[in-house]
């Protein structure tokens, strides 16, 4: 009788056991997937719909530009191994194209921008979008004389174009396209790992209806702020821009890492010369991953408020929550530097 008590507590508990331990989502082979996602924000869309089944690396996570950034060693092999890479596209990460092609076989390569039902822009061909320099950057497309030739210059890209023809690829920063995004990732997961297809299903339902509530509160948060002129380091935020109506009226430099050419400084100069301007901005942003002592220099020159504005998440860490946090971060940098 005595042994029968010391059992029956026992095998309750050995029974509590195997019931937690078979509620846990199994991890089949298919679930040792290794999926590489290029930059911070789309490998948190990525990590919200694979939450619970595998956990995606993340292949730049430095504190440097897509737009500039040459893959070390390290990061050739953690292509060379993966069995699914999701990447923004060549109009983000063209320095990583030639590299992407010859390591990662092409059934592999997942890429973003050419999904249906994205939103996508044009670069904006100037450095100005708003304002008295307008109608002199219409001229200079039709224009042979000698004085345009430096803004016919600004066009020439080392690694990425900001032609009118080309796709802005900052396109994550739209919540609209990060819905488009979840959708199309819980779809290519589905495909390599059906057998956890429900669960990628019911993460992306999940995480589109928190992209659809945080992107109610960004609208209200920001109201005080619309249609209010900033300086952008370069062409980045017309996304952003364009869904809450935030407004950037030009950028520092067409090339990022490059400073601007001298007649687009001069033009600056003139800009932030004449305080009654309409188009006078508010704010200079500059960003972490590049040298910002032009645009810092402008603004004390011109006593302009300056302060940092990151869309890649540099001090966020990695995971599910990261473009949550970057999106709102976001908005507490424009609502610090235009208020």
């Amino acid at each position: 009788m005595r042994s029968l008590k010391i059992l029956i507590p026992l095998f309750l508990f050995l029974g509590i056991v195997y019931a937690w331990y078979h509620k846990q989502p199994a991890l089949s082979s298919d679930s040792s997937l290794s999926i590489v996602v290029t930059i911070k924000p789309i490998h948190s869309l990525v990590s919200a719909v694979s939450e619970g089944i595998l956990e995606p690396k993340l292949l730049m996570d430095r504190n440097a530009s897509p737009h500039t950034h040459s893959l070390s060693p390290d990061e050739v092999q953690v292509l060379r191994g993966a069995d699914l890479v999701i990447w923004v596209g060549e109009v983000y990460e063209a320095h990583m194209k030639r590299i992407l092609e010859k390591t990662v076989p092409v059934p592999k390569i997942f890429t973003l921008s050419d999904k249906e039902g994205l939103t996508l822009y044009s670069y904006r061909a100037e450095s100005f979008w708003e304002g008295e320099f307008m109608e002199a950057h219409e001229h200079s497309h039709n224009c042979d004389c000698g004085a345009c030739d430096d803004v016919h210059s600004e066009h020439e890209h080392h690694g990425h174009s900001h032609s009118p023809h080309s796709i802005d690829g900052h396109l994550w920063l739209d919540p609209h396209n990060a819905i488009i995004i979840v959708n199309e990732v819980a779809k290519i997961l589905s495909r390599i790992d059906p057998s956890h297809a429900a669960h990628y299903q019911d993460n992306a339902t999940k995480t589109i209806a928190e992209i659809k509530r945080l992107d109610d509160r960004l609208q209200e948060r920001l109201k005080p702020i619309k249609g209010k002129p900033y300086l952008l380091y370069h062409d980045a935020m017309q996304y952003f821009d364009k869904h809450f109506g935030t407004k950037a009226i030009g950028a520092i430099t067409v090339e990022p890492g490059h400073p601007p050419k001298a007649q687009h400084f001069m033009r600056l100069k003139t800009l932030l010369g004449n305080k009654s301007s309409p188009f006078y901005p508010a704010c200079i942003f500059t960003e972490p991953q590049f040298e910002n002592d032009v645009s810092i220099n402008l603004a004390e020159q011109f006593s302009l408020r300056y302060h940092m504005l990151d869309y890649l998440g540099q001090d966020i860490s990695s995971g599910p929550r990261a473009y949550f946090e970057i999106m709102n971060q976001m908005a507490d940098d424009l609502l610090k530097g235009l208020s």
